[in-house]
């Protein structure tokens, strides 16, 4: 199991170098350092922080370093490095016109590591939560095939339609989330101020009092006497929910039922295989073996059920067959996919073909995202009509009876 190390070492100047490498053990770190030409002197395991601790720990004053923050960067990077703009004056220049505090401190510390010696992707991988996995391979790529400036514009066409993505994703479930807030609140309110208010005036009359009007004094009593326990159950739920979603095994399990969402969970499947195709056609046009670039494919997914997939092709591929049969094997790609796949494997064309495949589905999600207002808006209606048709029910019906009481008195 792979764990990150501290360790300084020297270079062939002489002068101290301070860095961090995720590896298997603290052999592999020093190969790794000797075929960077720097001499290690320390190499030592990095404490695992506390799982509870890392559960519980709440990031306030970090700014979060958004995907639009790396296209960017992507953007920049290969303008300045097609033009011959030495690595570090790149880097120092970014830095000074990057708003975000965070992004600016991650490349003054990379700036700090070629300045030493470190090659770029190297840098790159001192932070693993800020740069993906493929982005470092790719950069890697590229400085040793001499194409860092096409490495950068690749990653930033991939980055741009990520983007672009994750904005359809979100305007896609905005306005679900708007409507259930608003119906939870509608409740609340409810339950909290409008029925306790109308119980003593129930009282002072003899009248039977309807079934939904009963029901809702009930529930109003039980958040009024029980709500620190609903607070507590809520926020124990939540914890022990995403404590849950961070193992393995839970994290595909909510992976999985999260495709079986209807109307969403469809969309959601769209855009894994766009970014499926999206991905490996980066690998396959940067020059990376298939091979090697598969597993990034998987892990650039990000959803764990698919990954697992796409890590059983691996493994498959590694026996000797192709990357159509690898598909065809795992069980979880449509048709289309495979269908090209193979076009490509015997036309000598994967990329053109896996390119088709990405602008199709691409295109596929521009439709289903416009249309899923149509879909959601008479489902959330529904609901809406619902609740209001208990309220109204539980609130005016009995009114009427006493209003029908108070006149035979």
């Amino acid at each position: 199991m792979s764990q990150w190390f501290d360790f300084q070492a020297r270079n062939n100047h002489g002068e101290m170098v301070h860095g961090s490498l995720e590896g298997d053990h603290a052999q592999a770190i020093a190969n790794h350092l000797l075929q960077q030409q720097l001499t290690p002197i320390t190499i030592t395991p990095r404490r695992q922080e506390n799982a509870w601790r890392r559960l519980l720990s709440i990031e306030l004053v970090a700014t979060k370093v958004t995907g639009k923050d790396l296209h960017l960067f992507c953007r920049q990077m290969y303008t300045m490095v097609r033009a011959g703009i030495p690595l570090t004056n790149a880097l120092k220049r970014l830095s000074e016109s990057v708003n975000n505090n965070t992004f600016k401190k991650v490349l003054l510390s990379i700036y700090d590591d070629i300045a030493a010696g470190h090659t770029l992707s190297n840098a790159l991988q001192r932070h693993p939560k800020i740069f993906p996995s493929i982005l470092q391979h790719i950069v890697s790529v590229g400085e040793n095939t001499g194409r860092l400036d096409e490495s950068f514009k690749q990653i930033g066409d991939y980055l741009e339609l990520e983007v672009k993505t994750l904005g359809q994703l979100k305007s896609m479930t905005r306005y679900p989330i708007i409507v259930i807030v608003a119906i939870i609140v509608a409740v609340i309110i409810v339950n909290v101020f409008v029925i306790p208010a109308f119980v003593d005036l129930f009282k002072n009359f003899n009248a039977q009092l309807p079934l939904f009007t009963r029901f809702l004094i009930h529930v109003s009593d039980f958040i009024l006497g029980f709500w620190w326990m609903i607070l507590f159950a809520i926020i124990v739920s939540m914890i022990a929910l995403r404590y849950v979603i961070q193992q393995p095994t839970g994290q595909r399990l909510w992976h999985y039922y999260k495709l079986k969402i209807p109307v969403v969970g469809p969309i959601i499947e769209l855009i894994l295989y766009a970014r499926f195709a999206r991905t490996l056609m980066m690998i396959l046009k940067t020059g990376v073996p298939i091979t090697d670039g598969i597993e990034l494919v998987g892990r650039a997914l990000g959803n764990a059920y698919y990954q697992e997939a796409v890590n059983q092709m691996s493994d498959i591929m590694a026996s000797g067959e192709n990357l159509t049969t690898a598909a065809q094997t795992v069980g979880v790609f449509p048709s289309m996919i495979i269908q090209m796949l193979m076009v490509g494997e015997e036309s000598g064309q994967l990329d053109v073909t896996i390119e088709e495949v990405a602008s199709f589905y691409e295109r596929e999600i521009d439709y289903q995202v416009s249309k899923i207002s149509d879909v959601l808006e008479p489902i959330l209606l529904s609901i809406v009509g619902a609740m209001v048709l208990v309220l109204a029910l539980g609130v005016f019906l009995p009114i009427w009876e006493l209003g029908e009481a108070a006149q035979g008195r």
